[in-house]
């Protein structure tokens, strides 16, 4: 819609019409394209292409006059997820030697997102620790995030390091520079599990129901995932990572995925 269009006549409209369809179906999708846009936008005004003005794809006194909120539609995106009791069967059954299969095992050890597991450099991880430091860049929460490793996980990056250089993407594909991609994660992750709609997302949702039905700590669980607290008196006590707390709690997500 938008390609061959000179940048000085994109409009509020033509975003609109670009973004409307994806907004409610696909809000993750759309959420990101909406921010490159805007960003492209904001290049080509800097760069003397488009007049000074609003930018037709910012969201702040623009869009969000015409769209709602992400957050209000993003709960009809529904990541199918694995049953928790199901999920030890989905584990054991990921044993090739292969990146593909060892990056699902670590992103269900950590109940990590995609992107992150993806992302990943081993620059990030402190094997004597036993901790991978997500920069901030990489979270949704803009927070930088440590992930305490289990003696699987650790078992799984030595396997991936192997004989190479421990550096650059841990996880990468067979393109070069590029991690195995989530179309290969979700097709396998079919496979294993006979489910025709999982999702590598839903992984996370696999934790946290197994964090709720057997009364798991809630904070260790929030923040094991990631999760921001919106702010308020119970965001002021939750000053601490819960390093230790999550640890153990991801050890016996562990011992209960290997078992």
């Amino acid at each position: 819609m938008l390609g061959k269009m000179d940048v000085k006549a994109v409009s509020l409209g033509d975003v609109v019409r670009v973004l409307e369809p994806l907004w409610s179906a696909k809000p993750t999708t759309a959420g990101k394209l909406r921010g490159r846009i805007e960003a492209v936008l904001d290049w080509c005004r800097v760069e003397g292409y488009r007049p000074e003005g609003p930018n037709p794809a910012a969201w702040k006194g623009n869009l969000e006059h015409r769209l709602p909120p992400l957050a209000r539609v993003q709960d009809v995106e529904h990541h199918v997820a694995v049953p928790w009791r199901d999920a030890p069967k989905v584990y054991r059954a990921l044993t090739a030697d292969r990146s593909s299969h060892r990056m699902l095992r670590f992103i269900m050890l950590t109940a990590a997102r995609y992107g992150e597991v993806a992302q990943m450099k081993w620059e990030d991880i402190d094997l004597k620790a036993a901790v991978w430091t997500v920069p901030a860049e990489v979270l949704k929460s803009r927070r930088e995030h440590r992930v305490p490793l289990c003696d699987e996980a650790l078992a799984i990056l030595k396997a991936q390091a192997g004989d190479r250089p421990m550096r650059g993407l841990v996880f990468r594909g067979t393109v070069p520079k590029k991690p195995v991609s989530d179309q290969t994660l979700r097709k396998l992750l079919r496979e294993v599990s006979g489910i025709e709609d999982a999702d590598v997302h839903g992984l996370r949702s696999t934790f946290r129901d197994w964090c709720a039905d057997t009364k798991r700590s809630r904070e260790a669980a929030e923040l094991s995932l990631a999760h921001v607290i919106a702010g308020g008196a119970e965001a002021a006590y939750w000053r601490s990572d819960l390093l230790g707390e999550r640890r153990e709690l991801l050890s016996e997500w562990t011992a209960f995925l290997a078992a």
